[in-house]
């Protein structure tokens, strides 16, 4: 019999993290893309689910900018939207000098922003990925940003 009861303890608690966690993947689809503050990418939240090559003197967040040798920046900058793409981004906004897109997961749907500020003159690529909700992100947002290197790196 206590056994019993423990089981039907344990069920409920499980599908209340279930039902937590789609309603926190609902969330996250609800949200907007950061955008640029001042011509740079935002600031990291205090939480952890995010990495940002902006801001050096956030430690906990920074990942360094990628920096490209290709003589002209135009065509490092035009790699950008392809290789999100073939991560499974989905471009949000295109401009001259900055792209903005999302990342969805599988199995709750939780909707990651990634962006690419362009810094032509410095040849450098800054990022910013960040979970819209939540705190931890198990180190996803870090992982895609070094997969978008290591991609950039493949075709450059």
């Amino acid at each position: 019999m206590l056994v019993m009861i423990l089981f039907s303890i344990l069920g409920l608690f499980v599908v209340f993290i279930l039902v937590r966690f789609v309603m926190l993947g609902k969330e996250s689809q609800t949200g907007n893309i950061p955008g640029l503050k001042s011509g740079k990418l935002r600031i990291s939240p205090k939480t952890p689910n995010c990495a940002n090559s902006e801001h050096a003197d956030d430690a906990k967040h920074y990942i360094e900018p990628l920096k490209y040798t290709i003589a002209e920046p135009e065509k490092a900058w035009a790699q950008v939207v392809p290789i999100i793409e073939k991560m499974g981004g989905v471009i949000q906004v295109q401009e001259e000098n900055y792209v903005a897109a999302t990342f969805q997961s599988g199995l709750f749907s939780f909707v990651d922003d990634f962006e690419c500020r362009h810094e032509p003159g410095s040849q450098l690529i800054h990022f910013r990925s960040a979970s819209r909700v939540g705190k931890s992100d198990l180190g996803a947002n870090r992982k895609r940003i070094l997969e978008f290197k290591n991609q950039f790196a493949a075709v450059s």
